[in-house]
């Protein structure tokens, strides 16, 4: 997978320096990178797709992101310490752009509670008001190979914890199961990265924490994949 990670005070590095990091499970092919010079042509996620039949990959992530143990947020997946986080959802393409609903969690919520688009942009300027940085929300649907419409497979996640420590991440996912890869890894990334940030005894500086969570969530992405019957080898975030 390729995620890209910001760490707020008193962990961040300067912003030219935002950390980000990639790996791909074995057999799989890694997103190419988005970033271009002025003039450049695009360069587009891969659409070949090795393995079983296309329509049968994209009718199994159809059924996996109807399937409320993925669709919604998985509790083992929250950090062990943390105030508040906002996750965006696992889109089944039902939302028009920019209305897509975000997942609300805290430590006092046995439950996640639902909130629409401009709840969860609300929120997200309440964050800023309070000394974080200055961030937005923007979905737009997807679009093939063939220039039709089809669901978003990017994810987000802003995660705050204790000592004005906060983890921002954005997941850009491709292939019939990238929604649920990106989905899956907005969740794991910032619990491991501030349980690892959270222990005493580290001697880590957070670029080496960030390096070591993006191998873990490597690991839990091809397990949460066997676990679900998904083929990766085309597929990941």
């Amino acid at each position: 997978f390729s995620a890209s990670v910001a760490l707020s005070p008193p962990f961040a590095s300067p912003p030219s320096a935002v950390s980000s990091a990639a790996a791909s499970p074995e057999g799989a092919r890694a997103t190419p990178a988005t970033r271009r010079t002025p003039g450049q042509a695009p360069r587009f996620k891969p659409v070949s797709l090795p393995g079983p039949d296309d329509d049968e990959l994209r009718n199994k992530a159809a059924e996996l992101c109807c399937d409320p143990a993925v669709a919604r947020p998985d509790p083992a997946m929250l950090p062990s310490t943390f105030t508040l986080q906002l996750l965006g959802f696992l889109d089944d393409g039902t939302h028009p752009s920019d209305t897509t609903p975000a997942w609300l969690r805290s430590p006092d919520d046995q439950e996640p509670v639902e909130l629409d688009a401009s709840a969860a942009a609300e929120l997200l300027e309440e964050l800023r008001s309070t000394g974080g940085p200055r961030v937005a929300v923007h979905s737009a649907l997807g679009r093939d190979a063939t220039g039709a419409s089809a669901a978003r497979q990017d994810c987000y996640s802003v995660t705050h914890s204790l000592g004005d420590v906060a983890v921002y991440v954005v997941c850009d996912g491709f292939g019939p199961f990238g929604a649920v890869a990106a989905f899956r890894v907005a969740q794991c990334l910032p619990k491991l990265l501030l349980d690892a940030l959270q222990l005493d005894e580290t001697t880590e500086a957070p670029e080496q924490i960030v390096t070591a969570s993006m191998s873990s969530v490597s690991a839990d992405l091809i397990q949460f994949a066997a676990l679900k019957g998904m083929d990766l080898r085309g597929s990941g975030t």
